[in-house]
Formats: C-alpha cells, structure tokens, sequence
C-alpha cells in the first residue's frame, strides 16, 4: 500500500500533501501556483499550518474550529494536490521535450518517462479511492461531482443536475487525447491539451467560490462570522486567485478582499460585483457561463 507514492526525493519516501502544499509552483515556472502580490503566503502549507498551529489565517485573524476544518480540508485537497495534478502535467511535457526522438513510443519511454507523469496528473485529480461518476472519493474528481449537482452540469450535455459531471467526462477525454500525444511525441499537441485541461479544471473551483461568496450574502443567507461556511468561501477563494489574478487583477483582488475571514459581510451589490468581475474573467479562464452554470437558478 502506497507504493505508487514512494518518491526519493522525498523527506520521508513518500509523497504525501504537505509535500505538495510546500511547492513553490511559481519558482518551478507554473504561473498557476503564483500567489498575488498581497500578504498571502506563497506556499499553501503556509496557509494551512497557520490555521492548524495558530489557530489564524495569515493576517493573525482567530478562526473557528468549524473554519480550521474546511481552509485545511479544502486546501490540501482542492489547492495542494490540484496544484501538484498538474504540475504532473508541466513535468510530462519538459520530459517529452527532452526525450530523443528514437525513445518515443518505446515501453521505456511509456513506462518510466513522460507518459507515466501525465497519467500521474489523472491519478492525483482523482484519487485511489475514487469510483467513477460518484462523489465519495476525495479530491478533485468528487469536488466536480458536488458542485456540477448544485450549478445543473452534469451529464453528457452539461445541463443536468444529476449524471457524471462534464468536466470530468471531459478531462478523461483529454487525459486520453494528451497522453496518445506524449507517446507519440507531439509535445506541442499535448501542451495545448494542457492548457484545456487547466480550464476544465477550473470550473469546480470558480462554482465552489460562487456558491459560498454567495453565502456571505445577504440574499444567500448572510451565515454567521467565522463559519463553516465562510471557511468555505475562504478556501476556494485562495484556491481560485492565482488563475483569476492572471486574467483580472481587478477581480482578483475584489475576490481576496470579500473572502477575507475578516470581512463582516457582503451587501447584494458586493456579490453582483464580485459575480460580475469573476464572468468578465472567463473568456481568459478558458471557460464560460455555461460551463460554469448557475448556483440552484438563485441568482
């Protein structure tokens, strides 16, 4: 058991998601881990042991138990292993250029080189403990089959409420697609397919943010400070920022400001604004508003 993590240059052997949440993306080239120029800390490790040893987010601002467990939850699971999802695919693709023409396609290559890192990006969206179509693992896949059943974007078209969330039916596809391009050896193919990957894979994170900024309303129910559920908003906020920060500063920081812990509340006109900001961002996300959907037909 868990052999398939063993990695040598780990501290302990293994990899595990402190390992992930202590990547500096931004040093490694990967513009998705590259926080914003604010008092973020650049690391999520860094997010997550302040509320785990300090019982604070970075700012020093006390948190409630019920906050602690979701921002540590939800960040090593929807920032930290979606982050190192795919940084398995920046690796497949400096490997894939790297690689001598002759060894595309050999069971070298396959086994050991950039087509085993690409399928390692898959295998850390969706977890061992992961069934198809289902929401009972717990990463990234499942994060897709929650929110796909409150934004009506399951099923083959999209539309539904109920069925396999398009966006992992679609990220399997493209999985497929990259990796026939990696073994193949048509590295510029696969890094295009990368970039779709990237916004399939954003989706789940903009439609978490919106459901629970959307709590911090007035019009969603106004929950109480320092709640779960702003714990929530908190995490998929700081998850979301540094692709929103590379197409729209302005909502970036609109977004960072809201979610703060510290804000008391947010008036109906806030979230419109902050709704609005995030939408105007899509068309450089590589998404739209019908991928994205709409929280519960609520607003």
């Amino acid at each position: 058991s868990g052999g398939n993590s063993a990695k040598s240059s780990a501290d302990n052997g293994f990899r595990d998601c402190q390992d992930f949440a202590q990547k500096d993306y931004c040093a490694a080239g990967e513009p998705e881990g590259c926080t914003m120029q604010t008092d973020l800390p650049d690391t999520t490790d860094s997010i997550i042991m302040s509320a785990l040893v300090n019982q604070t987010d970075p700012s020093g601002y006390a948190l409630s138990d019920a906050a602690i467990d979701q921002i540590t939850i939800k960040l090593m699971a929807y920032s930290a292993t979606w982050l190192y999802s795919l940084h398995e695919l920046y690796s497949a693709l400096g490997k894939c250029e790297g690689s001598d023409d002759a060894a595309y396609g050999t069971d070298d290559y396959i086994s050991s080189n950039a087509p085993h890192a690409w399928d390692e990006g898959w295998a850390f969206w969706a977890g061992s403990a992961q069934t198809a179509g289902e929401d009972d693992g717990y990463l990234s896949y499942t994060l897709a089959e929650k929110r796909c059943g409150d934004f009506s974007t399951c099923g083959a078209a999209g539309d539904a409420a109920s069925g396999t969330a398009l966006v992992n039916s679609n990220l399997l596809a493209l999985y497929q697609l990259g990796l026939d391009q990696i073994i193949s050896g048509d590295c510029s193919g696969a890094g295009a397919t990368k970039n779709v990957i990237l916004s399939q894979m954003t989706i789940p994170l903009v439609q978490g943010t919106l459901k629970y900024m959307w709590k911090k309303d007035a019009q969603g129910g106004a929950t109480s400070a320092n709640s779960k559920e702003w714990g929530e908003a908190y995490a998929f906020a700081t998850a979301l920022l540094p692709m929103l920060y590379n197409c729209s500063e302005i909502a970036a920081y609109q977004l960072y400001n809201y979610s703060s812990m510290s804000t008391t509340g947010m008036s109906d006109s806030d979230f419109a604004t902050l709704k609005t900001s995030i939408e105007d961002a899509y068309e450089c996300m590589g998404i739209t508003c019908n991928d994205v959907g709409t929280y519960g037909y609520t607003y």
